[in-house]
């Protein structure tokens, strides 16, 4: 059970736990997108784009020179289909990179255009693409 107005979520032994802030990362087919959709149901909205998202050690990255100097300035990094940009991924791809968990991580996120109904993704047949 999920109350909005409390902020207060119920577990299946009973116990409640209520906090500021509840997230529900179970995946694109959460169970909890039901609870916090004001019709009851599960709603999918096509946008076009899709994204694969990966992370890797830092230490990977460090000992391989030919990225390592992604790490010389943590930032944030972008590239952009843009000719504003000197770099271009490709046509209507971007790439976003940044270090997360105390330094220990890389994280990317890869865009790309995709027009499939979002409500038949699944894991299984993601992995196998």
């Amino acid at each position: 059970m999920y109350d909005r107005c409390r902020g207060e979520i119920g577990l299946k032994n009973w116990e409640y736990i209520r906090g500021d802030l509840i997230i529900a990362a179970d995946g694109v087919n959460l169970v909890a997108r039901t609870i916090l959709e004001e019709s009851g149901r599960s709603s999918f909205e096509n946008t076009g784009v899709a994204a694969y998202r990966a992370t890797v050690d830092v230490e990977r990255i460090k000992n391989d020179p030919e990225p390592s100097w992604l790490l010389d300035r943590p930032s944030l990094n972008l590239w952009l289909d843009s000719v504003d940009f000197l770099v271009r991924v490709g046509d209507q791809r971007h790439v976003m990179t940044y270090i997360i968990g105390a330094g220990k991580s890389f994280n990317m996120a890869l865009s790309h255009p995709d027009h499939s109904d979002p409500s038949t993704w699944d894991q299984a047949t993601a992995l196998a693409d």
